[in-house]
């Protein structure tokens, strides 16, 4: 996981993306999500700490219903252009 920080007018922000997977026998649909966390965050006696977390979803897979998701793919995309045409 890469994790960027900058820090900006005393402010320090750090950023990561993230990537879970919702598989288990109780979650229904079973799918993947990932996104951002943007936090900001202070220097404390204790060391730095999480001032705020903002937590942005950018993606969703759900399988075909039925599917299961730990499994292979079963379709593999077809070249649009085909391979021996590419000079």
């Amino acid at each position: 996981m890469n994790v960027v920080v900058t820090q900006r007018d005393g402010e320090e922000r750090a950023r990561r993306k993230f990537f879970v997977p919702y598989t288990r026998e109780t979650h229904v649909p079973k799918r993947w999500s990932g996104g951002d966390y943007d936090d900001v965050v202070v220097a404390t006696d204790a060391g730095r700490r999480f001032a705020s977390r903002a937590c942005t979803v950018r993606s969703q897979f759900t399988p075909r219903r039925g599917a299961d998701p730990t499994a292979p793919a079963d379709v593999v995309a077809e070249p649009k252009v085909p391979v021996d045409a590419v000079k």
